[in-house]
């Protein structure tokens, strides 16, 4: 009997477990396919950021999601997407996106990091034959950097380890040479380089820290998107300066 048990405890867990990896499943489709759809939104539009308010699944699944939030954009979205899911079965969501250029107070989505991110992976850059980057991996060798320009410094931390960082090195090196009049360019390997981390308080990479030219830091972006964001600022004045291919500036 207790054999028995233990059986019928075992499937029912099985089959649990099952039925929440189906629902997890769904629902990582379903914020997928509801963010892109207002990600579209936000770009025809003009907008930088995006709040989902509520969706709400019209088939048989039922899922819905409620945002309790007020007056927090500029402008309201309402309708419907429809994408077909894994089994080719329709899938039909009413939604209500709140979209701003200002940024929220609370969780929101950057539209212009995720598609600055993105612009990064759909080109195969090559690195330069030489750059202008120096590498270094103790605080002296950055005090030296410092003191000898009168430039500002941007120090980005990379790993070999990081598939974001290793797309970003080819970038960061023809920027280092279409920039060199502007800042300074070094990189820091976090592996090896623990010193330079715990001073900077760098928690993930890719990380840029940009110091001014007596080596106060102004800014800390994190993540590949707000790093690209960063240098698509710096070119935006003048776009002739960007050779083509090598600056994702969104059109």
């Amino acid at each position: 009997m207790k054999k028995l048990l233990v059986i019928f405890i075992s499937l029912f867990t099985i089959s649990l477990f099952a039925e929440s990896g189906d629902v997890t499943q769904i629902l990582g489709r379903m914020q997928y396919e509801i963010r892109q759809k207002g990600t579209e939104l936000c770009e025809e539009n003009g907008y930088r950021y995006l709040i989902l308010k509520s969706y709400k699944d019209l088939s048989e699944n039922g899922f819905t999601f409620d945002c309790d939030c007020q007056d927090m954009g500029d402008e309201v979205f309402t309708g419907t997407h429809s994408y077909e899911d894994q089994e080719g079965k329709e899938i039909e969501l009413s939604y209500i996106f709140v979209a701003s250029n200002k940024k929220p107070n609370f969780p929101s989505f950057d539209v212009r990091e995720h598609t600055t991110m993105l612009s990064f992976y759909a080109q195969n850059m090559a690195r330069p034959q030489e750059s202008l980057v120096n590498y270094i991996s103790t605080v002296e060798g950055l005090e030296e950097h410092i003191a000898s320009s009168d430039k500002p410094l941007l120090l980005n931390f990379s790993s070999p380890k990081c598939q974001p960082c290793l797309t970003f090195v080819p970038y960061y090196e023809n920027y280092s040479n279409q920039l060199a009049e502007q800042f300074n360019f070094v990189m820091v390997n976090t592996t090896v380089s623990k010193e330079l981390c715990e001073k900077f308080d760098i928690q993930g990479v890719p990380t840029m820290v940009v110091l001014d030219s007596e080596g106060n830091e102004e800014e800390k972006l994190v993540h590949l998107g707000l790093i690209g964001i960063f240098f698509e600022d710096q070119f935006a004045e003048n776009i002739a300066e960007c050779e083509n291919g090598i600056c994702p500036i969104s059109e």
